[in-house]
């Protein structure tokens, strides 16, 4: 009744309480068992961990190291020129404390990418200390460009632990989609005119089309993600 036209603008905590009192399909004893199952199932098979996991388990977004590496990671991709990619990879690895976690990971990769790290922190900061020795400039440019690169491609072997493809037509006739559920992150804001909005809306419809085709050839369903806001024109 709390929830009909005259509900409206109910008391929001008796909201919550009619709302939680009507959960009876939430089984709190069979959720608990399931997630201490999948827990325990992680556990017991650390070696089929993938390079992410081990990277997360050392760098989690619980310490300022693991936050950085993520911005780095969100961040990273989206920035279309050199200067300003730099500039974002000095001020993270300058930042963060990577020595603290020298040795400490179960993982060979992971700790030898901790004292890349902590030597790319050293050699930054050291050459932004450098003045106008022109000797020092030039190391820096060339070590920059490195640092760069070898962040980059870090970036890039870490996301393919868990993107698994960059479009839907590439995945339509994988045996990976056969085993594995999932969702198709369409990208994509908001629109700035017409054009920009016809062109979101025809990549969605055309997504749609061919995950629908995909999922009635198998059990699996796949689902997809996108901002209504990229196909409606926000301003002229």
């Amino acid at each position: 009744m709390i929830l009909k036209s005259d509900g409206k603008f109910a008391d929001e905590q008796e909201l919550a309480k009619f709302l939680l009192g009507e959960s009876y399909f939430l089984d709190d004893s069979a959720i608990i068992q399931h997630t201490e199952s999948i827990i325990k199932y992680c556990r017991d098979h650390k070696s089929q961990r993938t390079k992410l996991d081990a990277f997360m388990e050392e760098y989690g977004l619980s310490n300022a190291e693991g936050i950085a590496l993520m911005c780095l990671a969100e961040s990273l991709m989206r920035i279309p020129d050199t200067q300003t990619r730099d500039a974002l990879i000095n001020e993270k690895l300058t930042s963060a404390k990577w020595s603290e976690h020298l040795g400490k990971a179960e993982s060979f990769l992971v700790n030898s990418a901790t004292w890349g790290l902590t030597f790319s922190k050293k050699f930054l900061s050291a050459s932004s200390q450098a003045g106008n020795n022109w000797l020092i400039t030039l190391g820096k440019k060339i070590g920059e460009s490195s640092i760069r690169e070898a962040v980059q491609v870090a970036m890039q072997v870490l996301s393919k632990e868990f993107v698994c493809a960059e479009s839907i037509k590439d995945l339509k006739n994988s045996k990976w989609l056969m085993e594995h559920s999932c969702s198709f992150d369409m990208l994509g804001e908001a629109s700035r005119n017409e054009d920009q909005s016809l062109k979101y809306f025809n990549s969605y419809k055309e997504s749609i089309q061919l995950i629908s085709e995909i999922n009635h050839d198998q059990s699996l369903n796949h689902g997809i993600w996108f901002s209504s806001s990229s196909i409606w024109q926000t301003s002229t």
